[in-house]
């Protein structure tokens, strides 16, 4: 289950072309968030920016459950203009993170190797980087491992980020090791991306 901005019941919590919402609270984590929540024991938080989930906020949605953490929300600045990508974020917010997803270039802006057991100075027990057509970075238990993909001739990857996010948790959540879940998020999104284009 994702915690998103975009819930039809709360017209005020939707995007605002532009416009930065408020952060989301420990108090709507404990109330109709944690209400929507009940039973779930994986929790995937797509933040938009650095400011949408403060670490309290965090450590209310992962209470009795897992939590992933899209990498867009620790890279992105909470200011509208220009996009400019820095890793200045409080660390505080990894702490309650179980599963980070990044995407290479978030790697980079973060400071760390997508390739190298240096994601482990992250702090999280489990770092994913998509690489694109170079494949999938998968560190945990102190280790790093690979997986290769093929090139794909696809003008538009528009959500293959969050659909491979949303496999690999599944995967998790059935129980397979980090590397097995990432082999078969691996193989959906590059069916998924040739469905898209075709």
């Amino acid at each position: 289950m994702a915690a998103g901005r975009f819930d039809d019941r709360l017209p005020d919590r939707a995007g605002r072309g532009g416009a930065l919402d408020e952060p989301w609270t420990p108090e709507e984590a404990r109330g109709w968030v944690g209400e929507a929540l009940a039973g779930a024991d994986w929790v995937h938080v797509g933040a938009l920016s650095r400011g949408d989930f403060p670490a309290e906020t965090l450590a209310e949605l992962r209470r009795g459950r897992k939590l992933c953490l899209d990498g867009q929300g620790l890279i992105r600045p909470a200011r509208t203009g220009p996009l400019e990508l820095d890793g200045d974020f409080d660390p505080e917010v990894l702490r309650h993170v179980d599963v980070l997803k990044l995407s290479g270039p978030e790697a980079a802006a973060l400071g760390v190797d997508p390739l190298g057991s240096e994601l482990g100075r992250l702090g999280v027990p489990e770092v994913v980087v998509t690489l694109g057509s170079d494949g999938v970075c998968v560190y945990s238990d102190g280790k790093v491992d690979s997986i290769g993909a093929r090139p794909l001739d696809v003008a538009d990857t528009t959500g293959a980020g969050d659909v491979f996010a949303a496999v690999y948790l599944q995967g998790r959540r059935r129980g397979h090791t980090p590397l097995a879940a990432a082999q078969a998020a691996n193989a959906f999104v590059r069916s998924f991306l040739t469905g898209w284009s075709g």
